[in-house]
């Protein structure tokens, strides 16, 4: 019943507001370091699970497509 009561509630507009400025500029800087400190070692992670990734794609490229005919052994 609550879902149904949900649904027929008036929904408003997103309310924004003026912009405040931060409490600190110091607790802005240390969050933002955190962040990239994150960040940097995240983009070396993706780009070491996307090499496999590629040498697999060459790979199965390579088995599907043949550059050269095959021959059988005699």
């Amino acid at each position: 019943m609550d879902y149904i009561r949900a649904k027929r509630e008036v929904r408003h507009a997103l309310v924004i507001s003026d912009p405040t400025p931060v409490d600190s500029v110091q607790k802005m800087w240390v969050s933002v370091g955190q962040a990239a400190s994150i960040g940097i070692f995240l983009l070396p992670f993706g780009a070491l699970l996307a090499m496999p990734l590629s040498i697999v794609g060459l790979v199965v490229f390579n088995h599907l497509v043949p550059t050269e005919e095959v021959k059988l052994p005699d």
